[in-house]
């Protein structure tokens, strides 16, 4: 134990431990981090100094280009669907996203049926989907039929595709 005999009061925690290694978490003051040992012997020591975080002022409220409305930006409807038009707009530009619209204008689809119509990895579709939620453009809900889960196209989610349709031409 070389290396912590020259650091002083870390206070260490044994996160992990088999037959032949451990893993310990160091923590103070100032000092975070991870030292491994294999047979007694330590191997792997990662030290980070701990800052305070600075305290950072709130994002400004007006600032446009996130995901969902900002509540005190949903006092001026103007406002509101500027920033849900320019979100709209940047996400059909993103890889995927204006296929997803596009296929759900068809019909309600399922995941599975989406990621073999729409060309992008898994994650990638998760993704487009958690985020067209997270602005409007579409909803997840049940069909009637056979009780299985259908993403829709809202109606934001329509004008946003016609939108992609006019830039296309």
């Amino acid at each position: 134990m070389r290396c912590m005999e020259n650091l002083g009061d870390l206070k260490r925690t044994l996160l992990t431990e088999n037959t032949v290694s451990k893993v310990w978490d160091l923590k103070d003051s100032a000092i975070e981090g991870e030292l491994t040992e294999i047979e007694g012997q330590e191997v792997h020591l990662v030290l980070n100094r701990v800052s305070e975080k600075p305290k950072v002022a709130p994002i400004q409220e007006q600032q446009i280009g996130f995901v969902g409305v900002e509540e005190s930006v949903e006092e001026n409807p103007e406002q509101v669907q500027r920033v849900r038009d320019i979100e709209s707009t940047r996400y059909i530009q993103k890889r995927g996203g204006y296929s997803v619209l596009s296929e759900l204008a068809q019909a309600p689809q399922r995941f599975k049926d989406l990621l073999d119509r729409v060309d992008v990895s898994r994650g990638t579709l998760a993704s487009r989907i958690k985020e067209a939620e997270g602005i409007g453009l579409i909803e997840k809900g049940i069909r009637k039929s056979n009780g299985s889960p259908a993403y829709t196209l809202t109606e934001e989610g329509e004008k946003t595709k016609e939108q992609g349709d006019k830039k296309a031409k």
